[in-house]
């Protein structure tokens, strides 16, 4: 028994016997397959199993605007040959008779003018009602897209066009009225300031008493140690200059920065065009002793690798292995920081 597969819709399906595909019917243009025998897709009435219960599937035009004609719309014109018309008349028989007495008999016959048919064919009708101009040349035809003639859609596009320039030519006056309206109001306020101005009288400034004030009295501040970790927000900004060896400080060279302090770590945040924020320094005493102060010194640099601006940062009273962290301005320009010390200072009495 042999097996087949059904294409319905573009979807495939089975396998399926021929008593199941009899059962349960076929539509218009099912496709079967015969697995095992066939070489492509036939319609149910092409194979011999179904060709008594299915009707032969006509092929689809390819033209999917052909429409089938009507029976009622085929109208055959029979040409049936017409019978010549024949009217076989009898001849006129003339006697004359001659002056001398002998008579002789003259038959003369004269043959009747045949009857000529009229032209009655389609051919001959259409020839004879037409002209020839309007044989050769076809009648016009009207232009059209998506059903509707270019005159149509000409007149449409025409009148949304005179309906918009319409629209703006309103609106502009419109809006003409209103700033001549507001210009109006503001040289009315205008001319009215002026005019109060005009008549206002000048005012005389009263004499300030100034009273005398006690002397500022400074009381000095003790300063206490800060606990680890140490965090200071304030800045100072100053350069530290060189001076000599005083009796309260001691400001050590340059050569012996790099033994008695480090840099730890400077971070900060640059911003999508430029720009650092939240920019702060940390330091670190490596030596034995306290240091009274250390001046640090920013330099905020471009994209360019060009110094735009520097800020000295300076901590106070470092104790020994003591890590301390300033917070720097931030900055709307710039991509990095560098750091360089400038001055350390140890008091004037370490041991």
């Amino acid at each position: 028994m042999s097996l087949y597969r059904l294409l319905r819709d573009n979807k495939e399906s089975g396998p399926f016997t021929g008593e199941e595909l009899l059962s349960s019917g076929f539509k218009p243009y099912d496709l079967l397959w015969v697995e095992g025998k066939s070489a492509g897709w036939r319609y149910p009435g092409e194979i011999a199993e179904f060709k008594e219960h299915v009707p032969l599937t006509e092929e689809q035009p390819f033209d999917r605007f052909y429409r089938k004609p009507s029976e009622e719309n085929l109208v055959e014109l029979s040409k049936e040959p017409k019978k010549p018309l024949t009217n076989a008349g009898q001849g006129r028989h003339i006697h004359v008779t001659l002056p001398s007495g002998n008579s002789v008999n003259v038959t003369t016959i004269v043959k009747k003018k045949e009857v000529q048919e009229t032209a009655t064919s389609f051919s001959e009708i259409i020839g004879r009602d037409a002209s020839p101009e309007s044989l050769h040349s076809p009648a016009p035809v009207a232009k059209t897209v998506g059903g509707f003639s270019w005159t149509i859609i000409a007149g449409l596009f025409t009148g949304i066009a005179a309906l918009v320039g319409l629209g703006i030519m309103i609106g502009l006056s419109i809006n003409r009225q209103k700033n001549d309206l507001a210009f109006n109001q503001a040289m009315s306020l205008k001319s009215a300031r002026t005019e109060k101005k005009v008549n206002a009288s000048p005012v005389i400034p009263e004499p300030i008493q100034t009273q005398e004030t006690a002397p500022a009295v400074s009381t000095p501040v003790e300063q206490k140690p800060v606990e680890k970790p140490m965090v200071k927000n304030a800045v100072v900004k100053q350069k530290a200059n060189s001076s000599p060896v005083t009796g309260s400080e001691i400001i050590l060279p340059e050569s012996e920065f790099a033994r008695a302090m480090q840099v730890v770590a400077i971070p900060y945040k640059v911003g999508p065009f430029g720009g650092l924020t939240e920019v702060s320094c940390t330091i670190q005493n490596t030596s034995d002793n306290v240091l009274k102060s250390v001046d640090i010194e920013l330099s905020y640099y471009l994209a360019n690798d060009k110094v735009f601006k520097t800020e000295t940062l300076r901590f106070e009273d470092i104790r020994p292995s003591e890590k301390a962290t300033l917070r720097a301005p931030k900055s709307t320009r710039g991509t990095k920081i560098k750091s360089k010390i400038i001055a350390v200072r140890y008091p004037g009495n370490r041991g």
